[in-house]
């Protein structure tokens, strides 16, 4: 017993010799090294053997470099953990606030809106306007992913400078055709295709899609009569009918797809059109 204490004070002792600082700094520019690389799990790996040297939860910076490296490599729960633990382990209101905005933008980035929503509203800037500009931004951005296009539009308009008037009617002019954003409608698709094989494709502006759905559902109907005319109705019927379901209930499924995706392909194309206005106006 005698003995393990005696090694736990020598080890304490080489814990705060000088070559600790030393150690420390060479081994968190080695990971920075590897981040710069794009070698993230490198980064990753050494960026935790640095929290040996001080302690797991002491250091703010490290800790937040770690929950970014987790961000980036797509582990956004162990992410969100680390900036939890570098927003408890920092004591400076401004770079709390900073951690906070990451916090946000991996939860909007991850789809957790309304998470990214609390810690936002939660987050007092005081009279720093730079961090209530940015906070502006972050839930104008949340709403946006939300679909919450009233709110969105409000904060938009608040994160530019009241002298800016072309750019706030440039805004105004985006959410002014709100049925843009609903546009083409999933569910409109899907029937569309249900009644006529393709429709929803062609009405979501994939054409070659909507040509090849209708000629396959159209072939196999055309096969089945042929085959009426071989076999017994009956044979005919069960020989082409999984294939003809097959292809139908994937081609008003493919169209429903197809809707979503260009919905959001039209969300994010406005979305970049009013950042664009954004950092023209706050220039």
């Amino acid at each position: 017993m005698k003995l393990s204490i005696l090694y736990s004070i020598a080890f304490s002792i080489l814990l705060i010799h000088p070559g600790q600082a030393q150690n420390l700094e060479n081994t968190i520019r080695l990971a920075d090294r590897y981040l710069e690389s794009g070698q993230v799990e490198e980064a990753l790996y050494t960026y935790q053997r640095a929290t040996f040297y001080i302690g797991a939860g002491s250091n703010a910076g490290l800790l937040l470099k770690i929950a970014f490296c987790f961000n980036i490599s797509g582990d956004f729960e162990r992410s969100l953990e680390y900036y939890d633990h570098a927003y408890y382990s920092e004591q400076n209101d401004s770079a709390r606030a900073e951690i906070i905005f990451y916090k946000a933008a991996a939860l909007i980035e991850s789809g957790n809106y309304h998470f990214a929503l609390i810690d936002l509203l939660g987050l007092d800037p005081g009279k720093n306007e730079l961090l209530e500009r940015r906070k502006t931004l972050y839930l104008a951005s949340a709403y946006y992913r939300l679909g919450d296009f009233i709110n969105s539009e409000r904060y938009f308009l608040s994160a530019i400078p009241s002298n800016e008037i072309s750019s706030i009617t440039k805004i105004e002019s985006v959410f002014s055709k709100k049925s843009n954003f609903y546009r083409p409608n999933p569910g409109l698709a899907m029937w569309l295709s249900v009644f006529i094989p393709g429709a929803g494709q062609f009405y979501s502006g994939d054409l070659a899609a909507g040509i090849n759905s209708l000629l396959l559902t159209g072939s196999l109907i055309g096969l089945t009569f042929y085959l009426t005319k071989i076999y017994h109705p009956i044979d005919a019927i069960l020989t082409a009918l999984p294939w003809f379901q097959r292809y139908y209930q994937g081609g008003f499924d493919q169209a429903e797809k197809i809707a979503v995706s260009r919905r959001q392909r039209n969300r994010d194309l406005a979305y970049k059109k009013i950042l664009d206005i954004i950092a023209a106006a706050n220039k």
